[in-house]
């Protein structure tokens, strides 16, 4: 869509601007025979057509948290006149202390941990938030830049 400011109508509306076809990976493999294009590689698709076709302007692209995913958050900075904003993805199915495919919210980022006369420590966090509200809410880290957020979870559940 394209957000416009209609002054008599007092709003912002959302304009038809491009849709892109997005078929299912089973209509590619049925109805196409070959590999399914992922939703992102679409999306990076018509990014950089939008960028072509306004190579002057700052364009803003807004969606969900399914497309919170580095390699497009990678192709949208490249280009620096195009931002993403999206929601990151909070939700993971874990298992929880024997409870199967359980649900729980996480945040991750890497940080550094320094204290005055101390060598500083890169470490990847995760803050654990259960949606129910059975157990409190917990930040771990790791000392393992590799550590993906749900590896860190599973490794703390299992000590």
């Amino acid at each position: 869509m394209l957000l416009v400011n209609v002054g008599w109508a007092g709003a912002v509306w959302g304009l038809p601007f491009l849709n892109v076809f997005a078929p299912s990976e089973r209509y590619y493999r049925e109805q196409l025979g070959r590999r399914h294009q992922r939703l992102t590689e679409r999306d990076w698709q018509a990014i950089h057509l939008i960028k072509r076709w306004l190579p002057e302007r700052t364009v803003s692209f807004v969606a969900d948290n399914s497309f919170a995913v580095l390699e497009l958050l990678a192709v949208v900075s490249t280009p620096p006149s195009a931002r993403l904003i999206t929601r990151l993805r909070l939700r993971v199915r874990i298992d929880w202390y024997g409870e199967k495919n359980r649900d729980i919210e996480i945040s991750s980022e890497t940080a550094v941990w320094y204290k005055s006369g101390s060598v500083p420590a890169p470490i990847p966090w995760v803050l654990i938030r259960d949606p129910l509200g059975i157990f409190e809410s917990q930040a771990l880290l790791s000392t393992d830049l590799n550590h993906r957020p749900e590896q860190v979870v599973e490794h703390f559940i299992r000590r």
